[in-house]
């Protein structure tokens, strides 16, 4: 009998707790958790649908449309590099078990790993998936494994496979689910079905009705009414989800607590521990509301991997005093201190009234560092360090995390480890600036500088002097050694600014505040001076630069700008596409193509692309939908247009994206 969930009658089972455990319910008179009830979300935001900030300029469409005019032609001559650099539209999509979907006259393929053609180009788009990929013809899809063999007996308007080998369907009547052989699970009659998948176990959220919905188990057996509109909603095992600040026990169908002015922190999943917050303190309580120990706390942290927590308590003059409990709320290092935090899961850092810290072990209490340190901090998985103040002068104890021996002093005030170079090395800062280290604690670098920065490439450096207005910047290796670029002819190893672009291709602004490219031959090429940024547009060889001013533009490898600093913003380039998107003002965006040209030649002030290669355009609030060939495949409305599934659904209608009108 197939499952229709109009028909379906909660059970609601009762909390059971016993009288005599103490609880937050008979100790602190807590209301125990209502029944979970059908919900209506807040109405979804579809003001942003590029993710593009608005501005407060606006340029008319004509002036975008000019501009593109004269970009277009600067698109049709290459760089005499762009052999070097230049990056293809993607025309494969590489399979799991290496067969791999093909790209051919618009129509996608399938070949084997050994490129014999097992499916000739017929889908109009694909989507890979894990273990296969969904394939439209015209309208409609199916599912197909890595061999190109149908799943499905019949196509339909959307397909979201599961890890549970069930299939997300959508036919003219709605959402369903299938399973692998076909047969029907949930009836197709819904606005919308998506899969809930965490922790190895598989929900369907089904929406009746747009705004509004609930969750179904796998078995179709148990029906959760949540309202996770806004929050995070997580599945810690078989009896109890997270949403925000909630306990919900899916068994029972109901909230820890229906009290309005509490708060819960789930701050150890596996042993399901939480911080409830009420009135004046904090409890240390299970998922079931049970009081774990009889202590009001000031604050509780998150348990770590060895079950322990940073926690505090307040004295009698409302100041909290810091220490740590294991997971039945027992003080392992009492609550005395002025403040403690984690230096790893076994050992904790302890400061003291005087603002000095030192570290204990957690497993016995064993103080290993005295309290004389005026900062405690890790370097890596072994290493760790010390700060001592004497006389206005700093320096550094390097100890072992594993025992906590001092193996070197050094005359600085913080150290980090670097994360390029192999991590073989460190920076470090006292009052003169910062030095590069390496790995042995020795200087790479003859002096300090005002700030040390990762780059331009991998594994560099920039030294950076600020002196005034004047920014002085050396690139060295991750061995110290200062590297020099040759600008107009003359080797230089001081820059105002320097960002390796590519391999070989750099651009530059020097003392004098002039800005260049260094081309790959070593050729330089004037430059506007205000960029910050500059990297891959993947296509060709072109790269979009971002100026102080928060402009964007494009440039190719010769250093030419293809599109002028302009734009409010200037997108990568889709390579299954071939489109890259632009806002000109903040009030006119689109795309544009690999050729330079606007998608739908700028007729629009907003495009959208709103999936499956249709787009959502719009001028003055007046909408309408197209498809990549300019032919409208809705009506015109000043309504909210989504696509769901594979229907485009605009007001009561509902389109398929051919323009097909779907009773």
């Amino acid at each position: 009998m197939r499952y229709r969930y109009w028909l379906l009658l909660m059970s609601v089972l009762p909390l059971s707790i016993h009288a005599q455990t103490r609880t937050i319910y008979n100790k602190l008179g807590m209301k125990e958790g209502g029944e979970l009830t059908r919900n209506s979300p807040l109405e979804p935001d579809y003001s942003s649908i590029m993710g593009i900030p608005a501005s407060t300029s606006v340029r008319s469409r004509n002036e975008l449309t000019n501009l593109m005019l004269q970009t277009k032609e600067l698109f049709k001559t290459p760089s005499r590099f762009a052999a070097n650099y230049s990056i293809p539209i993607l025309d494969t999509l590489q399979l799991a078990d290496g067969n791999f979907l093909y790209s051919e006259n618009g129509k996608y393929g399938l070949k084997s790993a050994g490129g014999a053609i097992l499916t000739a180009p017929k889908y109009d788009f694909v989507e890979k998936k894990e273990k296969g990929f969904v394939g439209y013809q015209s309208d409609t899809c199916n599912y197909f494994d890595n061999t190109g063999k149908a799943l499905l007996s019949r196509y339909y308007y959307s397909i979201t496979p599961t890890s549970k080998s069930t299939f997300i369907i959508q036919n003219n009547k709605g959402f369903g689910v299938l399973d692998a052989a076909n047969k029907t699970i949930i009836e197709p009659v819904f606005y919308n079905i998506e899969p809930l998948e965490q922790q190895g176990q598989l929900f369907y959220k089904i929406s009746p009705e747009a705004k509004k919905y609930y969750y179904v188990s796998q078995n179709v057996k148990d029906t959760i009414w949540i309202n996770d509109e806004g929050s995070f909603l997580k599945i810690i095992d078989s009896e109890y989800w997270t949403l925000g600040g909630r306990i919900i026990n899916i068994k029972t169908k109901r909230e820890l607590t229906s009290e309005k002015e509490v708060y819960i922190e789930i701050i150890d999943e596996k042993k399901q521990l939480a911080n409830l917050s009420w009135k004046d303190g904090r409890y240390l309580i299970n998922f079931k509301g049970q009081i774990i120990v009889d202590q009001v706390f000031g604050t509780i942290g998150q348990f770590n991997e060895s079950g322990y927590a940073v926690a505090s308590v307040k004295d009698q003059g409302g100041t909290e005093k810091w220490g740590v409990i294991n997971r039945n709320g027992s003080w392992v290092v009492p609550a005395k201190y002025y403040r403690t935090s984690f230096i790893n899961n076994q050992v904790v850092q302890v400061i003291n009234e005087e603002r000095l810290g030192g570290t204990i072990r957690l497993k016995d209490g064993k103080t290993l560092l005295s309290n004389k340190y005026t900062d405690i901090r890790t370097l890596d998985d072994k290493l760790g360090y010390a700060v001592l103040k004497d006389a206005n002068r700093y320096k550094i104890d390097v100890f072992t995390l594993k025992d906590s021996k001092i193996i070197r002093n050094v005359p600085f005030r913080s150290l980090s480890k670097l994360r390029i170079c192999g991590g073989k090395g460190f920076i470090a800062s006292n009052e003169a600036g910062e030095t590069l280290l390496n790995e042995n604690f020795e200087p790479l670098t003859k002096r300090a500088y005002s700030r040390i920065f990762y780059g331009p490439a991998d594994n560099s450096i920039l030294a950076t002097d600020f002196r005034g207005d004047t920014v002085m910047t050396q690139w060295m290796s991750c061995s110290g050694k200062i590297q020099t670029l040759k600008v107009n002819g003359k080797e230089s190893d001081v820059f105002n600014s320097l960002i390796k672009i590519d391999e070989g291709f750099y651009y530059v602004k020097t003392l004098e505040n002039r800005g260049y490219f260094i081309l790959r031959d070593g050729t330089t090429v004037p430059a506007d001076n205000s960029l910050e940024s500059i990297e891959r547009a993947d296509f060709q060889d072109y790269y979009i630069m971002v100026a102080d001013n928060g402009k964007y533009g494009l440039i190719n490898s010769e250093g030419k700008t293809i599109m002028p600093l302009e734009f409010v913003h200037i997108g990568k380039f889709n390579r299954m596409t071939g489109l890259a998107s632009y806002s000109f003002d903040g009030e006119h965006y689109g795309y544009f193509t690999t050729t330079g040209e606007l998608l739908f030649g700028g007729k629009y002030d907003k495009t959208g692309s709103l999936g499956l290669g249709v787009f959502k355009v719009e001028n003055n609030g007046y909408k309408t939908v197209l498809n990549r060939s300019n032919t409208r495949v809705t009506g015109y409305t000043y309504s909210i247009i989504e696509l769901v599934g594979g229907l485009i659904k605009v007001e009561s209608d509902k389109f398929s994206i051919i323009g097909k009108r779907i009773r």
